[in-house]
């Protein structure tokens, strides 16, 4: 790492050429320096935040995530079909009342013409 600059901002912006003869000399030429969330990153690089390794496991995380949701999507299906037999059942339930209903009121009309004849 370089020795820090002994100017507290650039040298050319505040020293005349004859004036900077005069400041302590520089370690090495002025390199600007960005702050370290701006560098580059190498996004091949594993270890970097955003490298190839983050990537993989946000991918693997997006898969798991499809994967839930379809599994959840499936018992969603399942449920609806299984209401639907639910309903069938009822409507056959109700079907065979119905028949149930209608072989009484046959007995009765049949016990009133016994009745009568008798």
């Amino acid at each position: 790492m370089p020795a820090p600059s002994p100017h507290p901002v650039s040298w050319r912006s505040v020293c005349s050429p004859l004036a900077h003869a005069r400041c302590p000399p520089l370690s090495e030429p002025e390199v600007p320096q960005l702050p370290a969330r701006l560098l580059p990153v190498d996004n091949n690089n594993d270890e970097v935040p955003g490298g190839a390794r983050e990537r993989e496991r946000e991918r693997e995380r997006e898969r798991e995530r499809e994967r839930e949701r379809e599994r959840e999507r499936e018992r969603e299906r399942e449920r609806e079909r299984e209401r639907e037999r639910e309903r069938e059942r009822e409507r056959e339930r109700e079907r065979e009342r119905e028949r149930e209903r209608e072989r009484e009121r046959e007995r009765e009309s049949i016990s009133r013409h016994v009745f009568v004849l008798a």
